[in-house]
Parts: C-alpha cells; structure tokens; sequence
C-alpha cells in the first residue's frame, strides 16, 4: 500500500507513531526484491523465481527469520517470555 494512502506516515504527521518509531531509529526498511505487495507475484507467491532461485515466498521468509534472530539476539534471556502488554 502506498505511504500516501497512510496518513500517519505523511511527513507532515510528526507525532504519530510511525513517525516517532522512524526518527528513533526503530524502524528500517527491507527491500526483499522485485516483488508486489500481495497476490500474483506478491511477497507470499510461492511460484515466481528470483535471480539465485529463490520463491518469492523463501525470500521473506528467510529476511523475516534473519529480523527475527536479530531481535532475539539484541534480548539476551528473553525468550519464551510472553510480550508485554
């Protein structure tokens, strides 16, 4: 969907969350190819190929898992604890 389509990630919209999380550095973009964002040829399509062979659908999961493992390793002893509310 299209930042446009979002007001709360308009540069103008300073104080949303999506703004403030931005700034602070908690947020950072992945770009997983030339994929769309859903249906054919989306993320999850497991049918179309990458250049290194890949299902467009291996790809995001491996750069979810790779976030994943990111954050885990960021919180030492934290895991299997529930989120806080």
């Amino acid at each position: 969907m299209p930042a446009a389509l979002l007001p709360s990630r308009w540069p103008l919209a300073r104080r949303s969350r999506w703004s403030r999380a931005l700034a602070a550095g908690r947020l950072r973009p992945v770009h997983l190819g030339d994929m769309g964002h859903t249906g054919p040829a989306g993320y999850l399509d497991p049918e179309p190929r990458g250049a290194d062979g890949r299902s467009h659908l291996d790809v995001t999961a491996a750069a979810m898992l790779a976030i994943i493992e990111r954050s885990a390793a960021l919180r030492p002893g934290e895991a299997g604890r529930a989120p806080s509310p």
